[in-house]
């Protein structure tokens, strides 16, 4: 992800934080209002970090160094010090990159082990590295539900949405030039540049 759709994350996140702190004594109860979901729920089942009057909330960004591990776990232990009422983040979560789905579900399985030290609710959010290909959608479909969703916490919305939205036939199409650009980065980079992949927008935002 990056630099600009990372700052506007922070500053959407920024200002979500100004409107719950101004606006949760007024939300009615219960403090939690999910959307009417049947099947998985992209959110842990942890009991929200409550504080009565007011509440404040922590995005997380995407892991890049967290895959190693002690990195996240670390993060996580510090961060629940500061009891968030829950945790949400921008996506980018695994390495995908795969339509091995057993592989998947193991990179899938081990993220969600290194929440555990985080005390408060995790709302999943699917970036281009966790939702590559129809492969991933279908993991993610299986553990956590739907791509798009809502929730409501102390009268405050919050809405999800994935950016990864193709089409199922353009996203495999975009799939294989991605590959087809990869391999060819390995032994001759200029041809890699020369490939239709090289100039998609995709490919500046999304490598």
């Amino acid at each position: 992800m990056d630099g600009a759709v990372r700052w506007l994350w922070r500053t959407v996140a920024g200002l979500g934080l100004a409107v719950g702190l101004g606006s949760a004594a007024l939300a009615a109860s219960p403090a939690f209002q999910p959307p009417p979901l049947q099947g998985a729920k992209p959110w842990t089942s942890t009991p929200f970090d409550d504080a009565k009057d007011s509440f404040a909330f922590a995005v997380v960004s995407d892991l890049e160094s967290g895959y190693r591990p002690g990195v996240f776990e670390v993060a996580a232990a510090q961060l629940a010090l500061l009891r968030p009422a829950f945790v949400i983040t921008v996506g980018d979560l695994i390495e995908g990159g795969t339509e091995d789905e057993a592989r998947l579900n193991t990179e899938w399985d081990a993220f969600d082990a290194r929440l555990k030290p985080l005390h408060a609710p995790f709302f999943h959010v699917g970036g281009n590295h966790d939702l590559t290909n129809l492969a991933q959608r279908r993991v993610w479909a299986q553990r956590y539900g739907p791509r798009y969703y809502h929730f409501s916490y102390k009268g405050v919305l919050f809405l999800v949405l994935d950016t990864e939205d193709y089409a199922e036939p353009r996203m495999a199409e975009i799939y294989r030039m991605r590959a087809d650009f990869l391999e060819a980065q390995k032994s001759d980079p200029e041809k890699a540049r020369r490939l239709p992949y090289a100039t998609l927008m995709e490919a500046k935002v999304g490598r």
